[in-house]
């Protein structure tokens, strides 16, 4: 790279040869005004299409342009050319001396900017009042509201209120020619408002030249640049709404739907909105980067990805309640990408490798719990932390949840083992059938910090008349005694309270033990209920009732029968959950009998008598926010043991946030990157593929008539072809923290 030296307003200024002066003063903090220039779109021989759409609207090109058409505004003078010139277009040349503002050339700039904003709202633009109205204030000038600046969108980020003080516009009337045009919003994601288009062209150059996709052109008409798109809609254009067209627009014509209102964020706060699926991931995996990976079959870069925040990502792909694909913008134009499904090929896709990782350190750490949450600290502070980490479990095998609450149908035992033959394969030593009571003994014997990861395995009942009565039993209850190979007689019909994941699970397995008839009772609606949609739509095909707006109130035994008095419900104000809250509805009580009731409402933690004190009223472990310590110094908690019962993910990314604080406490250092947001950056180019537009690939299940009486899987897995098929259908929404 060869550097030169010039002046710019008698200012010695370094560039790199060949650049514009438009970019070597951009560099210098010095500013030219533009607008068809900016940093993240190339410059392009466009040439007006014969005809461009707005809307259903077609719109015809009447007269020949010249290619270079732009705005006239970067005018320069450079000394000894005589003639102005355009600062985007002209190299810097060593020795070059330069002058941006002069009489004539202000002159210029006012008479391109006139025409520009005489088809533009302009009279917020030229007014001297300062600070600018309200909304909804008294204007100065009497603009009707739809022309203030103050309500458009690109109000916060319009680049035409710089260049118009800048230029010296202030306090100046300019005739206005309206702009035959409505609003065009037939997509669910781009709002497009000719009346705001100055004809820039950045839209357009950035989709052909950046994106490869070329969905915008323009014409010419009546002396100005017409933009639109090349068929009736965005969609029929090849629009793959990456939103790149909203981020280089300087005025608002092009506007994001969801955020166009919003205040404008900055920072961290700006990737999390750009980037939904990956923000609503309690791991902050970096879910466009490894789909992108997945497009291009590099399955073990994926996979790569996938690790460096999760190391089970079988297990995760197997029973994470995917918050990803609820906060993923695909919804908004058909269904969200099948992202915890293609995380699940490429976990069964790539070689199951784990080598050796030997003690580098001299500190020994106790986990005592082998779910997600134990197995994902002991995993890191082994592998990056290098410590001794031994892992003890009460029951007779690993794996902690998972294995005791989790149907095989939907986790089978092989993909749990897998999961714990890496934490052994890596040096993590497992100890069952032991279950621990003292952490004090674990330092006595030479650990250096203990990690509690107990869960919540303790069933929570609704304390209603009759609930002692032996017929009824917990949903975890029956879970662990199915997992564990014991044989249960449910009967013929059977009572599920609660509207949770374990309650439809034990509503599946009840109707794989035997039980003619399962009823869910829940006590809101449809709506409200927690349960996974997918867990929900298998329920009701393998035969589960509904009954809705109903809590029992109390169970009366009748002969070998079990009488469940249930009252009605109607809901009311939300409560603390952010749902409707149920009330009972005075007289509307009714009654059913089932041969079994079992309970589905919740788990608590089982307190440890020595460490009672770090208790807090509803039977969790009370830690320090950031760094998960309890008041007994040395002791760590996480996992359902702290947060109450969520999900594998939630558990593992707290196992993590847990490796991070026991690994600095012992001396080192953040060992998982939890706290940056930061998506990887990816070709900002777009493939052509009729993928894209492609619906989401169903998860091809086991038929149910071959489910209904056995354990076996009932998700089969994506086909290497369908999960390629939908990664591309990804919107690849992180491309737009990559402009400028």
């Amino acid at each position: 790279m060869k550097v030169i030296e010039l002046t710019i307003n008698d200012r010695k200024v370094s560039a790199e040869a060949g650049i514009s002066i438009l970019e070597a003063a951009r560099q210098a903090g010095i500013y030219i005004p533009s607008l068809c220039y900016h940093p993240s779109v190339p410059s392009s021989n466009l040439m007006p299409d014969k005809f461009i759409y707005q809307g259903g609207k077609r719109i015809h090109n009447e007269q020949a342009l010249d290619a270079d058409a732009n705005c006239n505004l970067c005018l320069v003078q450079v000394h000894g050319r005589g003639a102005i010139v355009k600062a985007c277009e002209t190299p810097v040349e060593a020795g070059m001396v330069v002058t941006t503002e002069n009489d004539e050339i202000k002159k210029k700039r006012k008479e391109s900017l006139t025409s520009i904003l005489a088809h533009h709202p302009n009279i917020c633009l030229t007014c001297d009042r300062d600070p600018r109205c309200p909304p909804f204030g008294v204007c100065s000038r009497s603009a009707n509201v739809p022309d203030r600046c103050v309500a458009c969108p690109g109000y916060a980020t319009c680049e035409l209120i710089r260049i118009v003080g800048h230029i010296g516009m202030v306090g100046i009337t300019i005739p206005r020619e309206p702009v035959d045009a409505s609003l065009i919003d037939d997509n669910p994601f781009l709002d497009f408002d000719p009346k705001l288009c100055v004809g820039c062209t950045r839209c357009i150059r950035f989709c052909k030249e950046v994106r490869g996709i070329g969905a915008l052109g323009y014409v010419s008409k009546e002396g100005r640049i017409i933009t639109g798109t090349k068929a009736p809609s965005f969609q029929e254009s090849g629009c793959h709404f990456c939103f790149g067209c909203v981020e280089v627009c300087p005025t608002g014509a092009l506007a994001d739907k969801k955020t166009k209102w919003n205040e404008k964020k900055e920072g961290e706060e700006r990737k999390k909105d750009v980037v939904p699926c990956m923000a609503a991931c309690p791991l902050q995996i970096d879910i466009p980067a490894y789909l992108y990976a997945v497009t291009k079959k590099n399955y073990d870069d994926a996979l790569e990805i996938i690790q460096e925040k999760l190391p089970f990502a079988s297990l995760c792909g197997h029973v994470c309640t995917h918050p990803c694909e609820s906060a993923c913008r695909r919804n908004e134009l058909d269904q969200p990408v099948a992202i915890k499904a293609i995380k699940r090929f490429v976990a069964e896709t790539v070689p199951f490798v784990e080598t050796p990782s030997k003690a580098v350190s001299d500190k020994k750490v106790a986990v005592v719990g082998s779910g997600p949450a134990g197995m994902t600290a002991a995993y890191f502070l082994r592998k990056k932390g290098g410590h001794q980490v031994t892992v003890f479990e009460a029951f007779s095998e690993a794996g902690g949840m998972p294995l005791t609450g989790i149907p095989r149908f939907r986790l089978p035992k092989t993909v749990l083992n897998l999961e714990l033959e890496r934490l052994r394969r890596i040096g993590v030593e497992i100890i069952t059938n032991q279950p621990v009571e003292s952490v004090s003994d674990l330092f006595k014997s030479g650990f250096n910090a203990v990690l509690i990861s107990i869960g919540a395995h303790e069933e929570i009942f609704l304390g209603i008349p009759g609930e002692e009565n032996p017929g009824i039993m917990g949903a975890i209850g029956l879970l662990r005694k199915v997992n564990s190979g014991e044989k249960v007689d449910l009967g013929d019909r059977v009572a599920i309270i609660g509207g949770g994941n374990v309650a439809f699970d034990a509503a599946r397995v009840s109707k794989r033990l035997g039980a003619k008839e399962v009823t869910i009772v829940y006590r809101r609606s449809e709506e409200e209920m927690p349960a996974d949609a997918e867990e929900v739509k298998q329920a009701a095909d393998e035969g589960i009732n509904y009954m809705y707006l109903a809590s029992p109130i109390r169970y009366e035994l009748n002969g070998k029968k079990i009488r469940v008095e249930c009252i009605r419900n109607k809901l009311k104000r939300p409560d603390a959950s952010g749902r409707p809250r149920p009330k009972p509805v005075k007289g509307s009580e009714f009654s059913f009998e089932v041969d079994r009731v079992i309970t589905a409402i919740g788990q608590n933690t089982r307190m440890l008598q020595e460490l009672h004190t770090d208790m807090d009223v509803n039977g969790r472990f009370k830690v320090e926010e950031n760094t998960l310590m309890m008041n007994t110094d040395g002791v760590f908690a996480a996992g359902d043991a702290v947060s109450g019962p969520k999900t594998v993910t939630t558990a593992i990314a707290m196992g993590a946030k847990a490796a991070n604080t026991i690994n600095t406490y012992l001396g080192g250092q953040m060992i998982v990157d939890l706290a940056t947001f930061n998506p990887e950056n990816l070709p900002q180019q777009l493939e052509q593929d009729d993928k894209f537009l492609a619906k989401r690939m169903p998860m091809p299940l086991r038929p149910v008539e071959n489910r209904k009486n056995n354990f076996e899987q009932v998700e089969l897995g994506l086909t290497e072809e369908m999960a390629v098929a939908e990664a591309k259908r990804c919107l690849r929404c992180s491309l737009r923290l990559g402009i400028e």
